[in-house]
């Protein structure tokens, strides 16, 4: 009898770049919520972080494909999250990171929007 092996390739070294980068982004986003001062004992607190996440996650990955449509939509879901927090939660603590994110989301999309002006001053 012949042995034979098969050759079993992981998954992750198939992953094409989209998926790559969507990793990268959340490890980013990830980062980003960090900096907070998140009580995940308290649901509200764990279930918004995991949101703000998402939705970082799917901002940067918007930006990446460069599909601004799709970016704003993030951001606008960014500030209903931030509007939660104060309005329905009274929670400062979640509406001060909820904030941030959004002026982070602003800010990257105004670095995405400046990148192909920069490119053209420098030709």
């Amino acid at each position: 009898m012949m042995a034979r092996s098969i050759a079993v390739t992981s998954p992750l070294i198939q992953a094409p770049a989209l998926i790559l980068s969507a990793l990268t982004t959340a490890q980013e986003a990830n980062a980003f919520m960090n900096q907070f001062n998140f009580d995940l004992n308290n649901h509200y607190h764990s279930s918004m972080r995991r949101l703000m996440v998402d939705v970082h996650t799917r901002h940067g990955n918007a930006l990446a494909d460069a599909n601004p449509m799709s970016a704003a939509r993030y951001r606008g879901m960014a500030q209903g999250l931030e509007r939660v927090a104060l309005s329905v939660l009274n929670d400062s603590i979640l509406y001060h990171a909820c904030s941030e994110m959004v002026d982070e989301l602003e800010r990257l999309h105004e670095e995405m929007m400046a990148e192909p002006n920069d490119a053209e001053g420098e030709v």
